[in-house]
This record gives structure tokens, sequence and C-alpha cells, in this order.
């Protein structure tokens, strides 16, 4: 039997990371394909261990020292990499850090360096919006990465659905309304995506078309959703309790004002309302299809449930409405749990791994954990106090 080949997962405990551990590993397929060597800075911790038991080796290393990049990357065929600028919120420290991975990849012959990127807002906005310093962190590196002839596939995870429930999406503390109120346009295109649950896929597909990937960006999103539309998604779910949810345009001003009440510094502040404010005017994937990243391409399975453009949930080729019909009967006084037996456990109809492998020529996004998501994610709203906390939104 031919040995497995490596992949080296950075970040492996975090969101990113450890949805690509989670995939490959959880699959028999790339599981029997690939060995996997997740790294974190503390090994001991649950997170870790939890991927230990799931079949990965658990190393330490440390971004800023390359001595112990070396040691992590040791016989790696393949790396998936991604920093948090959020950490330390420098984009310096971020760029060295992509740059010291890129650096021992290359040394070491690594044959596909996977790197979760981003576009370079201050160039496409024509220097216009010079502070989404997260974004430019990122797209800083890809050039680089490009720049010493690394085989490479580029990685850009869309906007986080995270983000939204108990924290941009929230009920008004003086009306009690749930309310999604942002700087910008409510019919503004934002690309939705769900990081812990859909990177893996995302990032396995790529590790299984390599040479279709090589050099090419891929955009992990699952559509372009408006405010509007994640509105009235959340309409459909709890109808009792967002009769009054809205979706409204709020100016710059507001936006940062909410930011300084919850310890966001002023650079911050600038930041999020540029991250913001580049959406409707440039596009968050520069107005980009996703057609190419997607190729969605369905095998077997006897029924395959998708997003509407316009928002709701279209159910196609259903093969078993009295049994569709029996759930939501069963599930009505309880989505979260209908959300959890048909969205994820999405093999008990004998579809197999409905959308769960990418095995197709081109790459593959699961549409349906992204209904799910989105759907469980509102049925039970994070509990928050008012007070949102900047610090726990990721990279958008």
């Amino acid at each position: 039997m031919a040995s497995k080949k490596l992949l080296v997962v950075f970040g492996a405990t975090g969101g990113q990371g450890g949805s690509v551990v989670k995939s490959i590993l959880g699959d028999p397929k790339t599981a029997a394909q690939f060995a996997v060597r997740a790294v974190t800075r503390d090994a001991s911790k649950p997170n870790a261990q939890d991927l230990a038991a799931k079949g990965a080796e658990v190393v330490t290393a440390n971004l800023d020292d390359k001595s112990s990049l070396r040691s992590a990357l040791k016989g790696a065929y393949a790396v998936f990499a991604v920093t948090n600028y959020w950490e330390k919120m420098s984009a310096e420290v971020e760029v060295q850090q992509g740059k010291n991975v890129a650096d021992v990849a290359k040394e070491l012959s690594v044959e596909h360096f996977i790197w979760s990127s981003l576009l370079n807002i201050k160039k496409l906005s024509g220097g216009k919006f010079d502070k989404v310093y997260h974004f430019d962190a990122k797209a800083d590196v890809e050039e680089y990465i490009r720049s010493i002839g690394m085989p490479a596939t580029f990685f850009l995870a869309g906007f986080f659905m995270s983000n939204l429930p108990g924290k941009m999406f929230r009920p008004d503390p003086e009306t009690n309304a749930y309310t999604l109120a942002l700087p910008i346009p409510t019919t503004s295109p934002i690309p939705l995506f769900d990081a812990e649950d859909d990177t893996g896929k995302v990032v396995k597909g790529i590790l299984l078309n390599r040479e279709k990937t090589l050099g090419k960006r891929i955009f992990g999103a699952e559509a372009y959703y408006t405010m509007e539309q994640i509105v009235e998604e959340f309409k459909v779910l709890k109808p009792e309790s967002s009769k009054s949810a809205k979706a409204v345009q709020i100016p710059d001003g507001v936006f940062k004002q909410s930011l300084a009440q919850v310890g966001a510094p002023e650079i911050i502040q600038k930041e999020m309302v540029q991250s913001m404010r580049f959406m409707p005017e440039f596009g968050y994937y520069g107005n980009e299809s996703l057609d190419e990243s997607h190729s969605a391409k369905p095998g077997q399975e006897e029924f395959r449930f998708l997003l509407r453009p316009s928002g709701g949930v279209v159910i196609r080729d259903l093969s078993f409405p009295v049994v569709l019909l029996f759930l939501l009967i069963l599930c009505a006084d309880h989505p979260h749990a209908l959300a959890e037996n048909v969205f994820h456990h999405r093999g008990a109809f004998g579809s197999g791994t409905l959308f769960d492998a990418v095995y197709t020529e081109e790459v593959e996004l699961d549409t349906v954990a992204v209904v799910r998501n989105v759907y469980a994610a509102f049925a039970e709203p994070a509990a928050h106090d008012g007070k949102p906390d900047y610090r726990t939104w990721s990279d958008f």
C-alpha cells in the first residue's frame, strides 16, 4: 500500500484549520490518501486533543520562528496556512508570519501550498479604502508567494455567517426588535460562508484537484446575500419573535460609535467601517462571480437543498415528500432539531455523503451546510448582553 501524503494544517484548533483537519480525516477516502499534521501553539488544550483523537498528529510551532516551522513542515506534501490578524492587530506581523511559512515550505519543496488569502482592498479601491489591514496583509502574502514561485492555490473565505447571530444581528437594546444594522445599503451583496463547516470541504476539493487549482483563487462562499434577504430568512424561521425584524443602513459615525462602546480603539473603528463600505462599491470579491469556484454537481442523491437567489429554501428532486412532511410536523416547535436532523444528518435518506465529499473534476461547495447553519444559528441566537465584543468578529 502506498504511503499517505502528509498535509500540514496551521491554525488547526481554529475555525478554518479545524475544519480542514476534520473534513480530511472524517472522509474515509481522503483519510486513506492523506496523513494530517495539525499545528497549534498548545497541544495540551482540549481542541488539540480532540484532533488527536480523530487521528491527527498534533505538533506545536510558532509562526514567528522559522526553526519551529521547519520541524512542523518536515516531510509535507501539502500545507494549509492561515494567520490571525486580530491576535496582534498588526499587518506587519501577519505579513511576516505568512512569509515565514511560505519561505520554509519553499525551502522544503512542499508540492502544494494552500494560502488563506483575501483581496487587496487598497489596490482594488484605488486607494479609497486604505485601512482594511486584515484583507491587505493576507493579499500581500499572496503576492509574495506568487513571487517566489511556490506551487500554490489561494482560498478566499467569504463573510463569516458566525458574525451575524447575537453580534451584528441582534435585538435592539431600546425596542428589542431584531436589527441588522450596517453602514451599507441593505441591498448590498455579501458572500456568506460557513467557515467552520465548509472550509474543509473547499480545501479538500483544492487538494484533490491540484493541477486545476494551482495559481488560482478559490472563493469560499455559498452565495451573495443581501441584508434584506438575511432578515427574510430569519422571519421564516422565527415568525413570532421576528415580526419587527429589520435591516437598516446606519451612518458611518453610528457604526463607529457602537464599536467604541465595546472598547475598540480608533484604528479598529476606522478599519471596520471601511471593511463594510468597500463591499457595495467594489465588491467583496471585486464583483466576480462565484460560479467558477462553485461548480456544484449533484451525484445520485435523491434530494437536494439549495438556496433561491432571492432567499428561502427550495427543494429539488424530492423523492421523499411524505417523510419530509412528517419531519416538518414533528419539528414544528423545534426548528433547531429540524435543522440538525434534515440538514446535518443528510445521509438519513439514503443519499450517502450529500455534498460532503468532493470527487468531481471541479471544486464543490456544501450548500446544504450553509442552509443548515443560517437556520440553526437563528433558531437559537447567541447569548449576549447587548454589548458585542468586536474581538470575536472573525476575519471577513
